[in-house]
């Protein structure tokens, strides 16, 4: 994967390339996958025809700016994934994942039950995914074999209330916006409603990206999301973390009240931060809402794919 633009001359035409770009070489670098260059040309053809995807064939491996193909790029390894499910997690949310990696793009997924965590278990995959649930019957030995999965190479993703899970269990430093919920001077009657006026049912907001980031390659530096919670995150202070954030006038289409309307401002959307030789990378929304949100599906599919490139 290209971490830098760079620009190679293809059939005489100078043909620009971004930040994100994948380069696949022709003769493979593992001599035991038995994969030919005609399994290549095939499987890339497959692609072209099916994803309309733009490929192109060098001849070179010289760039005319930036650096060469075999230059200061990073190896995509495959991802093996796994989501923690059973006990505890929400059907929806694990169900909504399957559907976009099992049916949609066709990367196996396995599931993992949350009272079968273990590090012998964990080893075989490389991608952990934590998606909506109540996560307290994880006890400590096993909160502990998520973080020595991570210090090893893993690659944890975490999204809406799995990421509370993450920040409030340590598997990463950082924080969770304090929200007053102040009701002492409302009369009884009105103390429901006025509960129920903080709440985000579903709402569509506005982040600011860091498309120089792996995570959002591809995407421009605005983008809409949509949000159903009340969890707001404090901006990372680790450098470069924080790769979506809310603006300063977030609120697109949809419901918010003032207080929580202040609390968003500002506030982080997606954090990515290296843990130990591993990486964690935090979704304080449901990037793939139902199936129909297809705007923020990339972006979790970059963590998948891109999640240890950084």
């Amino acid at each position: 994967m290209a971490m830098k633009p760079f620009s190679i001359t293809i059939n005489g035409e100078k043909e620009e390339f971004e930040k994100g770009s994948i380069i696949v070489p022709l003769v493979q670098r593992d001599n035991h996958s038995n994969v030919t260059k005609d399994d290549v040309h095939n499987i890339i053809r497959k692609i072209a025809a099916e994803e309309f995807i733009n490929i192109y064939a060098v001849n070179t491996g010289l760039s005319n700016y930036g650096p060469d193909l075999g230059g200061l790029h990073r190896v995509i390894n495959i991802p093996k994934v796994a989501i923690l499910s059973g006990k505890g997690t929400s059907a929806y949310s694990v169900g909504q994942v399957w559907h976009l990696l099992n049916e949609k793009m066709h990367i196996p997924l396995s599931l993992i039950n949350t009272d079968n965590l273990n590090r012998t278990l964990l080893d075989n995959y490389n991608v952990l995914i934590m998606s909506d649930g109540n996560f307290s019957q994880i006890d400590s030995n096993n909160v502990k074999s998520i973080k020595s999965w991570i210090n090893r190479g893993g690659c944890f993703i975490s999204t809406g209330t799995g990421s509370e899970w993450a920040i409030n269990n340590k598997i990463i430093n950082e924080t969770i916006k304090e929200i007053k919920k102040d009701t002492l001077d409302i009369a009884y009657e009105n103390v429901q409603a006025k509960k129920g006026a903080q709440r985000i049912g579903g709402a569509i907001f506005q982040i600011n990206l860091d498309n120089t980031h792996p995570i959002a390659y591809g995407y421009q530096s605005t983008l809409p999301v949509f949000r159903n919670n009340e969890i707001f995150y404090e901006l990372s202070t680790a450098d470069a973390a924080n790769v979506g954030r809310y603006t300063t006038k977030p609120l697109m289409s949809g419901y918010i009240s003032d207080e929580m309307n202040k609390e968003i401002k500002n506030s982080a959307s997606i954090i990515a931060r290296n843990v130990g030789g591993g990486s964690v990378i935090l979704f304080a929304d449901n990037p793939h809402f139902r199936a129909f949100w297809f705007g923020t599906e990339g972006l979790f599919l970059n963590a998948i794919l891109f999640g240890r490139a950084f």
